[in-house]
């Protein structure tokens, strides 16, 4: 299993924007072949830095995801919200 963690600093004006585009793809992307899960999370310093994390059966599966054009959609319309550029990591667990 593939743990995927986005940190997305948004510009803030642009916070409700990113929440409500977020919101209404969350669904789709969960629902993607081989996504066990996606979630949201926000800074707890109340700042407009946020996390998704996504957990996915294995590396073919996020890469699939990455190549669609649901990524495609979606990361063009949040990368014109960003404030700095995005840091991402794939993680896999050690048991």
């Amino acid at each position: 299993m593939i743990t995927r963690i986005v940190r997305l600093s948004i510009r803030e004006d642009r916070e409700e924007v990113f929440l409500h585009y977020f919101r209404e793809r969350e669904a789709a992307i969960g629902q993607f072949p081989g996504c066990r899960e996606v979630r949201i999370f926000r800074d707890h310093s109340g700042s407009s830095v946020f996390f998704t994390i996504s957990e996915w059966e294995n590396e073919g599966a996020l890469e699939q995801y990455r190549n669609s054009d649901l990524f495609k959609e979606t990361w063009t319309f949040v990368k014109s919200l960003f404030k700095e550029a995005p840091v991402a990591y794939s993680l896999q667990r050690l048991d």
